[in-house]
């Protein structure tokens, strides 16, 4: 009686010990994951805004990311936004770079699942430099393109609604930042 009372002790200290030690190596993992996603993130924003010293996020959701990128002096020199939406097939993430003024800075497709081979028409810089200086107003000079038009359409509609929401909705009041 004895021996089956130490034998079961023994195995719930056991399996506390082994519950202890998965709870501590996960989170140490998952702090890991984490630090890796933000360097993820800080280089793709970087891509978009190449003068950005440090980037601070705005708004987080799940299909509209905001960040507002600042120079060495802490000063705001752009905003980003990342926003997801279906394509002809699949969820497309595009990224989205513009000044203060509204003026799109820089466009790129993040994640995309898109048709094989069509995908270069709209991730071709022939298409997506046709956004760059131009605003929300100028949008309907993008020209699309043969042959990838619904993911193209995508590509249009996200940078629409993201400087849209940017300047008229909930993240800026009246285009104006309050810091």
């Amino acid at each position: 009686m004895i021996k089956k009372i130490f034998s079961v002790s023994f195995l719930i200290l056991l399996s506390f010990l082994f519950f202890l030690i998965l709870s501590i190596s996960f989170n140490f993992f998952n702090g890991f994951k984490e630090k890796r996603l933000v360097q993820a993130t800080y280089s793709k924003l970087t891509s978009l805004e190449p003068q950005a010293d440090s980037f601070s996020s705005l708004i987080k959701g799940n299909v509209l990311d905001y960040w507002v990128a600042y120079d060495a002096d802490q000063k705001p020199i752009a905003y980003i936004f990342v926003k997801e939406y279906e394509g002809y097939r699949d969820l497309m993430e595009v990224a989205v770079g513009v000044d203060l003024n509204g003026v799109i800075q820089q466009v790129e497709v993040w994640k995309q699942n898109e048709t094989p081979g069509f995908d270069r028409l709209y991730l071709a810089d022939s298409f997506l430099s046709q956004f760059r200086g131009k605003k929300e107003s100028e949008l309907n000079q993008v020209s699309l393109v043969t042959g990838a038009t619904v993911s193209a359409q995508t590509v249009k509609h996200i940078v629409k609604e993201g400087i849209d929401r940017l300047f008229r909705n909930e993240v800026l009041i009246g285009g104006d930042a309050e810091w």
